[in-house]
Formats: C-alpha cells, sequence, structure tokens
C-alpha cells in the first residue's frame, strides 16, 4: 500500500508563505483568506507528513529541523511549477505579460519617469504596475510574491531574497536655509547631535545606522520628530521643524529646493546602499530581466548631486 503523503500546490504555498512571514496572521492578509482556513491547512500538512513543521511562540512560529528541511523542498516545487507555467506563457512573446516593481518614494521620484518611458517604447504589449511605498511595505511585498523586483536603499539580508548592489548612495544633512545659497557648512559629530532631527523610526536602516555611528563617539541624536515618508520629512524641515539626514537622491529629485540647504556629512561619513532586491523563491522573467537592466541603466545615468558627493 503506497503511503506517500498526500498534499497539494495551495497547502505548499501555504506552508511557504507561513514560513517566510514567522505569522499565520501575516500570511494571511498576504494570502487574502481567513486566518483559521489558514491554520487548518498547514495542520492538514502537518498531518499529511506525520511531524510539526512549526514551533509556536508568543511572536508567531518558527520552522522546526523537519519544517526546515522541507521548505526548501516545497520551495523548489514551486518555483518548478510557476517556471514551467512560464515556459509556456513565454512562447508566444517574451516581453508579454504583467510585471510589478517597487520604489521608495525617494528613489521613484526620479527613476519612475525614465523607466516607464523605457519599458513602454520597449514592451508595448506588456503591463507595468509601479508600488511606492516605504520599505517594509515593500519587503512584504516581495515576499509574498507581489513584485517582480523592488529598488531599495540598504537591503537586508534574507534567505528569501536576492541582493544586487548597485551603487553607495551618500546620506546628507538637509537643513532650513538662513542664506538662501542652498548649501550648508558640514557639522562636527557633536553639533550634528544636537540638532533637532526629523527622522524615521525605528528600525529604518538610515535611523540605525545614525545611532550606531554617534554611539560610538558617544553621542547620540536628538529626535524632534519620527516621520517615515521622505518626502514629508522635506516638507517639515522647509517648515521650519528641524532638519533632517537623507539619501542624496531626495536632493536629486527635487533640485535645489528653495528654502532649503544641504549638506555632504563628513564626520561621521554616512552612506546606504541602493540594491535591486528580487524575490528568492521564483526564477525572474525575462520581462523582469529587462526592466531590471533599464533601470541599472537609469541609475548609472545619473549625475552625481554635486563634485564634493562624487
Amino acid at each position: 500500500m503506497d503511503e506517500s503523503p498526500v498534499f497539494d500546490l495551495r497547502q505548499l504555498t501555504h506552508f511557504v508563505r507561513v514560513a517566510e512571514s514567522s505569522s499565520i496572521s501575516a500570511a494571511a492578509r498576504s494570502l487574502g483568506i481567513a486566518q483559521p482556513a489558514l491554520s487548518r491547512s498547514v495542520r492538514a500538512l502537518e498531518v499529511g507528513l506525520r511531524c510539526h513543521l512549526f514551533r509556536r511562540n508568543g511572536r508567531g512560529v518558527q520552522l522546526t529541523d523537519r519544517g526546515e528541511r522541507f521548505f526548501d523542498h516545497a520551495l523548489g516545487v514551486l518555483r518548478g511549477v510557476e517556471a514551467a507555467a512560464r515556459s509556456v506563457r513565454d512562447q508566444t512573446s517574451e516581453f508579454e505579460g504583467h510585471l510589478a516593481i517597487g520604489l521608495t518614494p525617494s528613489i521613484g521620484k526620479s527613476l519612475a519617469p525614465p523607466l516607464v518611458r523605457r519599458f513602454m517604447a520597449a514592451c508595448p504589449a506588456a503591463t507595468l504596475a509601479l508600488a511606492e511605498a516605504i520599505t517594509s511595505t515593500l519587503y512584504e511585498k516581495l515576499l509574498s510574491g507581489r513584485l517582480d523586483f523592488a529598488v531599495l536603499l540598504n537591503a537586508v539580508a534574507s534567505r528569501h531574497l536576492r541582493i544586487e548592489p548597485l551603487r553607495i548612495e551618500p546620506l546628507v544633512l538637509v537643513s532650513p536655509s538662513i542664506d538662501g545659497s542652498g548649501r550648508g557648512a558640514a557639522p562636527t559629530p557633536a553639533q550634528l547631535a544636537g540638532l533637532p532631527l526629523i527622522l524615521p523610526g525605528a528600525p529604518h536602516p538610515i535611523r540605525a545606522l545614525l545611532e550606531a555611528e554617534l554611539a560610538s563617539l558617544g553621542l547620540k541624536p536628538r529626535v524632534a520628530l519620527e516621520v517615515d515618508y521622505f518626502p514629508s520629512i522635506i516638507d517639515l524641515v522647509a517648515d521650519g521643524f528641524g532638519h533632517a539626514i537623507v539619501p542624496a537622491s531626495v536632493i536629486r529629485a527635487i533640485g535645489d529646493p528653495p528654502g532649503l540647504s544641504w549638506c555632504a556629512l563628513e564626520q561621521p561619513s554616512l552612506s546606504t546602499t541602493l540594491s535591486l532586491v528580487w524575490p528568492a523563491r521564483a526564477p525572474a522573467s525575462a520581462l523582469a530581466l529587462l526592466a531590471a537592466d533599464m533601470a541599472r541603466q537609469v541609475l548609472a545615468a545619473e549625475p552625481p548631486l554635486a563634485p564634493e558627493l562624487r
């Protein structure tokens, strides 16, 4: 009698999503199903395999040793099925279909227009969706398979993601303008720590980087406001509510903003890494590879913000 375990692709998809999210509730939201239904699906899979795949704790769920081993095989099965389906779909035209790209607002402002122009000219039969959101939301969309790739700053390493660094992006201090010149003098570490700063909330990578660098000097930042959206941060600085530390791409995107001055940070010298980030669980389509190459070209052609930031 054949006693091979019986399960279907739906259960494998549910299992992988829960493993990636480390949370049944978060996985249920991303899948668009009720949490009890997802719990039953995972439990049925465990019964069929005659082992526990997850260890429940107060913060969510964690893969057991057997769950870790099963995860790699389940991921391989889902990748294979997706690749098989794509091979059939791509017989008509490799540049047809739908593509979803994630961008943070600071990157999207400068990257989106030229990227969309190139993409629509090269792939008129394809459809494109750009998702602009804060980094944490884009991570969730990548892990849930709702994005083909994203362009992010300081991407966090994960076995579920492939990260391709593109360039180093300097961070700059943005302040209310005093003389209208648009350029300011770089502060000392003590001066920087004494400024009322408008920063993204923890654990944003720029916030964490600044805190770590100042802590190494025995200092800590003075946080006046916590705001996660860079365009809003810039508006608040222009209105005199404080100073901000932002990627150079933010200044590049808005040009020489009236009422603001900026300067490169010299001590501590801070920078982030701009990267393409892909879901690791599925091979990229020809359409995604083409769009990613276009994004690389656009970013490589961007001029430096100023000679001192080269």
